[in-house]
């Protein structure tokens, strides 16, 4: 089953997604390494839960954990409104 495609330009299928991620995650040193998966904001349209799945079955087996956290834009907008804050007051 493949990905909808976007008109004019054809998204890649399952298989072709597992090829990429399964080879660019080969290249990278992460036997028994912790890593942090960070899926950035404005990224409801992609298709998240695939790519995790793809992330997690190459690196399952060789990271000795994988955490996952979800940037959220109003988090950062709260961050930076405190810190003008923090700047004005002084």
């Amino acid at each position: 089953m493949g990905l909808e495609t976007h008109p004019g330009h054809p998204l890649l299928d399952h298989t072709q997604a597992n090829g990429i991620v399964t080879d660019a995650l080969a290249l990278e040193p992460l036997d028994g390494r912790r890593v942090l998966l960070i899926v950035p904001d404005h990224t409801r349209t992609a298709p998240v839960d695939l790519m995790f799945r793809l992330i997690y079955e190459a690196l399952a087996p060789r990271v000795e954990a994988l955490d996952v956290m979800m940037k959220i834009a109003i988090i950062s907008e709260l961050v930076r409104m405190r810190k003008k804050s923090i700047r004005t007051k002084h």
